[in-house]
């Protein structure tokens, strides 16, 4: 009798290894699923982050280029004007165009 016990409990044992084994596989693949979504979507969502960085930074940069070339347009144009004032107070001729139609 206590060699009969003893296989069945080795034969329950074995069964109940091989039951869990059965039921881990899945959940093992499960999880395996579950992480590689994770890491997908932190993927896309840094992705998106680099994305809406790169076009904050570039309208930013046209933005002060724009800037620039106004303010650049601008000392121009001052600079034309008080060539334009200062020959008119010397009673000069003045025919050069403004900077803007050169």
């Amino acid at each position: 009798m206590g060699v009969t016990a003893v296989g069945a409990g080795a034969a329950f044992v074995s069964f109940l290894s091989v039951g869990i084994a059965r039921q881990i596989m899945p959940l093992a693949a499960y999880m395996e699923y579950k992480l590689k979504q994770m890491k997908m979507r932190r993927e896309r969502e840094f992705a998106e982050a680099l994305d809406a960085a790169v076009a904050k930074a570039v309208t930013k940069a046209r933005a002060e280029a724009v800037a620039e070339t106004r303010a650049e347009d601008e000392a121009q144009v001052r600079e034309w004007n008080d060539r334009r004032l200062a020959a008119e107070a010397r009673g000069e001729k003045f025919d050069e165009p403004p900077p803007m139609l050169e």
